[in-house]
């Protein structure tokens, strides 16, 4: 006999998503409230091995939002999950050299040593496959194949997450763990290793300041099709809870999604979550996400962000970085974020909730309320 669900469990990347502000701003906590169901970081656990659901996907009750690089290796392994919804991530993204090296423009990497991070411990390494396609998109700029230039493998024993004291709503991503998460490229590259390294977010911006270093190229901040891995955020969610307990999804979706719509008009203080949540400066989290535009955080399901998904997820399996090829649509179920948005107006539709076996039929009839 399985164990009833009465927890549900969270994990977020440190980068702009409704995630970060519902459960910062307390949405989460709001909706779950008097229901009986916790709701739990995974940074709460004990275990280390729950922790690193974040990236495996193991988990009977998780929702997970963020980088698109482990959610698609657990699918490609079998793991029991479905996407619900995408969203893109406004954020700087390029390749970067020291100054004297000669490297002013995408068309002076030809011939160039170019860094490429690899994790020895990492049952998943999102990095390699993020610098590995920020890499391959400058050169096509340039129009520079891959085999022109060379690629200097770099591996560390370092793991992504760090042993830390647990927290309930904390997020899996610390200051520390941000700031080495480049440590192998940066000595490659102050060394004279390498010539050039990829980087991204407010934490790249920063480490060009630190070095002096030259900007070769900087990618589009938005349009996962040109930009590529890391543009993309992924929101998804346990098979097991998605079909035992579907009302529970329904209540998550909601939650992101007002998040989402506070966020467009509290950009500001939206702004605020995210430098916290990366361990930088706003000024850095302003210029790496565009500032000027207001974020849209809301996750969908639409055809241009799935077909988007399908290229990485098509690189992935190529390169040989997941074990077999997902497709993405199959992978898909719209029925969370349908009927989080009936929930979240009022709107009863029986149908699917019967289909689905989702118990507490009156959820998506009530009209919510402050």
């Amino acid at each position: 006999m399985t164990t009833p669900i009465d927890t549900i469990w969270y994990s977020r990347c440190p980068s702009p998503t409704a995630s970060s502000i519902a459960i910062t701003g307390g949405w989460l906590q709001r909706e779950f409230h008097g229901t009986g169901v916790d709701v739990r970081s995974l940074r709460a656990a004990e275990d280390r091995s729950v922790r690193r659901t974040h990236f495996t996907h193991p988990h009977d009750a998780l929702f997970r939002q963020g980088g698109i690089v482990p959610p698609l290796w657990a699918a490609a392994n079998g793991t029991a999950t479905r996407l619900i919804g995408l969203s893109e991530i406004p954020r700087f993204q390029g390749v970067i050299s020291l100054p004297g090296s000669g490297i002013n423009s995408p068309a002076d990497l030809r011939g160039r040593r170019l860094a490429l991070p690899r994790r020895t411990t990492e049952p998943i390494d999102f990095w390699r496959a993020q610098s590995w396609r920020g890499l391959l998109n400058v050169l096509s700029i340039a129009g520079i194949g891959e085999d022109e230039v060379t690629w200097v493998d770099l591996p560390t024993d370092a793991p992504y997450h760090i042993a830390k004291p647990q927290s309930l709503d904390g997020s899996l991503w610390t200051v520390r763990e941000a700031s080495r998460l480049q440590t192998p490229e940066v000595l490659a590259l102050v060394r004279g290793e390498v010539d050039a390294i990829y980087t991204y977010a407010p934490t790249g911006l920063e480490l060009i300041d630190l070095l002096g270093a030259y900007v070769v190229a900087s990618l589009p901040n938005i349009g996962p099709w040109v930009a590529g891995i890391g543009t993309i955020a992924a929101l998804t969610v346990s098979q097991r809870l998605l079909d035992e307990r579907g009302e529970l999804v329904t209540r998550y979706v909601s939650a992101l999604l007002e998040a989402a719509e506070w966020a467009q008009t509290h950009q500001a203080d939206a702004l605020r979550v995210f430098a916290a949540e990366e361990g930088v400066p706003e000024e850095w989290a302003a210029a790496s996400y565009g500032a000027s535009k207001a974020l849209d955080l809301r996750p969908d399901l639409s055809p241009h962000r799935v077909a988007s998904l399908q290229v990485e997820a098509d690189f992935l399996f190529e390169r040989g970085l997941v074990s077999r090829r997902v497709d993405v649509e199959e992978w898909c179920d719209e029925t969370p974020l349908r009927l989080a948005r009936q929930y979240m107006g009022g709107v009863a539709d029986e149908e699917p909730l019967l289909r689905r076996d989702w118990h507490r039929h009156a959820l998506v009839t009530q009209r919510k309320t402050a």
